[in-house]
């Protein structure tokens, strides 16, 4: 979007509260509703499985592009969003662009914390960031 001819900032929509965290190795193991970024101590073994369900941003298409990033998320194991899978590669930051988000959403994160090197008090920022496009239709970078 544009005011005059500068262009507004990115909007940052943090997916913070609302998560559901899962240990799928511990059947006995009940969801928890937890926010992130969260506490994450490296483990022996065993999977953890992050859910958040969200609504799609309001923005204009032809003015405005919607990523999601990923920081501070090492042992991150899988992405899935509205159950398909998203390419993963062995960084602590990813930036997911042209999204086709529907009405309503759901991101599952799937964490390795036996992977981690060492205990992190602030595993997993997460957010929506809606960006701008230039006025010939060039993408505005993401922060």
């Amino acid at each position: 979007m544009y005011h005059g001819d500068a262009p507004v900032s990115d909007h940052r929509i943090r997916l913070r509260g609302g998560w559901q965290m899962l240990e799928p190795d511990e059947p006995k193991s009940p969801p928890r509703l937890v926010t992130l970024p969260i506490a994450l101590e490296p483990r022996r073994a065993g999977r953890l499985v992050f859910v958040r369900r969200f609504g799609r941003p309001a923005h204009d298409p032809a003015q405005q592009k919607v990523a999601l990033v990923l920081e501070h998320v090492p042992g991150l194991a899988r992405i899935r969003l509205n159950g398909r899978d998203r390419p993963l590669l062995p960084i602590d930051r990813f930036v997911l662009e042209n999204l086709e988000l529907a009405e309503r959403n759901v991101l599952v994160l799937e964490v390795e914390p036996a992977t981690t090197r060492a205990p992190r008090d602030d595993w997993g920022h997460v957010a929506l960031v809606v960006g701008t496009r230039s006025p010939a239709g060039d993408r505005h970078p993401l922060a």
